[in-house]
């Protein structure tokens, strides 16, 4: 039994009841909420380790924890009550003190105090008007030159290689500036000029296209003209020749000799135009002849526009 009511004090709700208690009867109202929360909790814990063993039912461990805190509570009371009435004697013993400072010594701090700034004022004045006089300057040569002896050709060949870098460096940057000058000069080649000249391009190369095509489709296979009967293509045999066998006992050679001709009699005849195809072909070139002047066209007057634009 004493174990069951034991852990049931520890519970939340017990120990939320508890603290309720104790704030309705705002005996911890000197101090701030989570300070007495803080304080109410560690003595809860204090309270349940050492008292566990000694009740039997949680009522009876419920009494004499309100009144433990409740005592706990009013001597937290009478602590703070006390440092504050110190801390208030002390004060009010610094006010006494200073209260007795004669008002000669007063007046004196504050005109030494006044005469510090001044001075301080006074002195930044000077130094701001007077300007200070150098110091006299040294024309003396005091440092000693010592003989350079064997190593002269050492030094006139690093100085020399010291010359030649700084005349590299020089000339180097020297053609870098010319290059970058160069291009600076150079006007910039802008979005609209490019895109121009490209559209003008494709158009032309899209034309062209067009003109090989419209070429092929429209233009006739070539009529042959036929004189006297047909004639068949001869019916070419391939033949095999053997050499002649010649006097020799470690090699004997054959020689394969194949002729193929494809020459026929229609071969050397001659490829005559019709007159549908040459009419054809005349008005293919005049179409061709009337778009390039519709393109002149195109663009005489789009400079004409461009002209008057900019003479607006």
């Amino acid at each position: 039994m004493n174990n069951t009511t034991n852990i049931e004090f520890i519970t939340t709700e017990n120990i939320e009841m508890l603290w309720e208690i104790i704030t309705e009867d705002g005996i911890a109202s000197f101090l701030k909420k989570e300070q007495s929360r803080e304080f109410f909790i560690i003595e809860a814990k204090n309270f349940f380790e050492t008292e566990k063993d000694k009740y039997s039912s949680l009522i009876l461990m419920n009494k004499q924890f309100i009144s433990n805190i409740m005592i706990q509570f009013s001597e937290l009371k009478k602590k703070q009550m006390k440092q504050t009435n110190q801390a208030n004697q002390i004060n009010s013993k610094n006010a006494s003190f200073t209260s007795t400072i004669p008002s000669e010594e007063l007046h004196s701090k504050r005109m030494n105090h006044f005469e510090q700034s001044l001075a301080e004022i006074q002195a930044d004045f000077n130094n701001a008007v007077t300007v200070p006089i150098p110091e006299t300057p040294n024309f003396y040569d005091n440092v000693k030159e010592e003989p350079i002896g064997s190593n002269m050709s050492e030094l006139i060949a690093r100085t020399l290689a010291q010359r030649n870098f700084e005349l590299e460096s020089i000339h180097n940057t020297n053609n870098n500036t010319k290059i970058d000058a160069n291009t600076w000069l150079k006007p910039a080649e802008t979005s609209i000029k490019t895109d121009k000249a490209l559209q003008h391009e494709n158009h032309k190369m899209q034309l062209e296209q067009k003109q090989i095509q419209y070429q092929y489709k429209h233009q006739e296979l070539p009529t042959l003209i036929q004189i006297g009967e047909e004639v068949k293509a001869p019916i070419i045999k391939k033949q095999l020749t053997w050499a002649e066998n010649l006097n020799n006992d470690s090699v004997e050679e054959i020689k394969l000799d194949i002729k193929e001709t494809n020459e026929t009699i229609f071969s050397k005849l001659k490829h005559i135009k019709s007159e549908v195809s040459i009419e054809i072909d005349t008005q293919i070139q005049l179409q061709n002849m009337n778009q390039r002047i519709n393109e002149l066209d195109e663009k005489i007057s789009t400079i004409i526009k461009m002209m008057h634009k900019e003479l607006e």
